[in-house]
């Protein structure tokens, strides 16, 4: 057979003349196979992981050095910070994608008590989802058919409405 694991490792093993290749192949791998499962979100990793840093920084009284692996206690006093489980979690597990990447203990982020933090989150009640605003296919035939705005504007929004995209970021 061609393919497979076994296959795929003695052709790379042989594409090494060093050992030291060999290990930076490995280093690179590895970061691979636990960022590119994020890639698409990697700006959203960026922010979570700068939002820690500023609360280690400004509340918790940390230095840079001592910012990572963020501990129990640490994690729980930032969840006070947020009013979406939601947002808490996903934050959490981009500080959860950095420790991993910088080989830094992640024992803090399986604890029982984060996931009480966040269901006292839920239970704090400070979050009000949003009634969600669908543009009806009818408004959108009329803004097309009536040209109540610019032409090129009409033919903007039926794009936007035809891909499902958001009209100030991906139209």
């Amino acid at each position: 057979a061609v393919g497979g694991p076994t296959n795929a490792a003695k052709r790379l093993k042989d594409s090494w003349p060093t050992v030291e290749q060999q290990r930076a192949w490995a280093e690179s791998a590895r970061i691979q196979a636990i960022m590119d499962g994020c890639r698409k979100s990697l700006p959203s990793v960026r922010s979570g992981v700068r939002c820690y840093i500023a609360f280690a920084k400004t509340l918790l009284g940390k230095r840079v050095g001592d910012i990572f692996p963020p501990s129990v206690d640490d994690l729980l006093a930032w969840s006070t910070c947020f009013r979406c489980e939601g947002t808490f979690s996903n934050y959490v597990g981009h500080v959860r994608t950095w420790c991993l990447v910088e080989k830094l203990s992640t024992a803090a982020f399986c604890e029982p008590a984060v996931k009480r933090a966040k269901a006292s989150i839920r239970k704090r009640g400070l979050h009000k989802r949003r009634k969600k605003f669908f543009l009806q296919h009818e408004t959108v035939e009329m803004i097309v058919e009536k040209r109540k705005c610019d032409h090129r504007y009409s033919m903007l929004f039926l794009m936007a409405y035809t891909f499902l995209l958001r009209l100030p970021s991906e139209a």
